[in-house]
This record gives structure tokens, sequence and C-alpha cells, in this order.
């Protein structure tokens, strides 16, 4: 038996503490890459979901688990990372942390969910962060709420966030210049009738 196995028995304790003990020592145990076996891995990523899904969950303890599902949970990871993009219920940095972890998944519910966040939702930071991981996206829904968010954003720097995303995807090197990223979608749509 491994000598990390006792350092992340805490994931299953009842105890909070415990489980966010045993969540520090499963990152370090998955970031050095010390599970050799894909059965053993994929059980400790199945327990970093649950943790990270878990609506009761300590915020800190979801949130660490949330960037651990976006790492190491593969695509298994999308539906806890989306449920946990919802403004009701979730607080704004796990909406946040869902957001970063999202721009790795290219799949239509991940880009869905981005754009969601950055249509609606009430935290600026949240926006913001949705605006970069769609410039993870590429597709033509993402540069559209991206434009979007250019267009009719109130907040700057979630406009700046999508000037830069879309220079990141389009490869135009407009900077953040509203007006010309305006004028690029204009003619990208016409062009496209």
């Amino acid at each position: 038996m491994p000598d990390w196995t006792r350092e992340i028995d805490g994931l299953a304790s009842a105890d909070a503490e415990a489980r966010f003990s045993g969540l520090v020592a499963l990152r370090r145990v998955l970031e050095a890459g010390d599970v050799n076996d894909e059965s053993g891995r994929a059980a400790l990523v199945k327990r970093v979901l649950r943790l990270a899904g878990d609506p009761n969950e300590r915020p800190q303890t979801a949130q660490l688990g949330l960037k651990l599902a976006g790492r190491f949970g593969g695509f298994a990871a999308v539906p806890v990372l989306v449920a946990r993009t919802e403004p009701a219920t979730e607080e704004w940095p796990l909406r946040q942390e869902a957001a970063r972890a999202l721009a790795k998944f290219p799949v239509p519910i991940a880009h869905a969910a981005l754009i969601r966040l950055i249509e609606r939702d009430g935290e600026m930071i949240v926006r913001q962060e949705a605006a970069k991981s769609l410039g993870e996206c590429g597709n033509e829904d993402c540069i559209a709420a991206l434009v979007a968010a250019v267009r009719g954003c109130p907040d700057e720097s979630v406009r700046y966030a999508a000037c830069m995303s879309l220079q990141k995807l389009t490869g135009e090197k407009f900077g953040a210049d509203e007006a010309k990223w305006d004028k690029w979608w204009t003619a990208r749509r016409e062009k496209k009738q």
C-alpha cells in the first residue's frame, strides 16, 4: 500500500476539515503522478467529483474539488462543472472556478454553460472568467456570445476579456478596440448571408 493512502483517508470523513486536508493531499498525489494503475486513479477522481459536486460541501473544499475535476476528471467532470455554474444555487467563487475549468472541454454543454454565464451572471468576475474560457472554444456560438459581450456588457473588464478572447479565436489583431470588433462581426455576418 503506497504511503499516500493514509494522507487521503480524510476524503471519506464526516469532518469538513479532514475532507479538505484529504483533498489537498490528493492534489499532491495526482500532480506527482503517483497513482500508476488506471482503476485506482479513476476511483480517486470519482471521489474528487463527488466532493466537487456536493452542494452541501464547504465552499473551500468544493472550489478545490472543481479545480481538480477540471484538471484530472476528464469528460466525466463536465456535468459536475456545468451544475456548479448555476447562479441560483452557487456562490460566485464556485461559478468562477467552474467556468475556468470548463474551458478545457470542447463540448456543446460546456459552451452553453459558459455562454449563459457571460450573458446572465450577476457577478462581473464570473462573466470575465466565462469570456476568457470562451476564448478556448472557437465555435460560432461562442464567438457570437463574445461579440455580444463586447457590444453590450456594461463592465469594461468583461468587454476587454471578450476582446482578447476574440483576438485569440479569430487571429484578428483588433485588441480592445470594440468598434473594430463590431465592424468585423457585422461584415462577417453579411458575408455569410
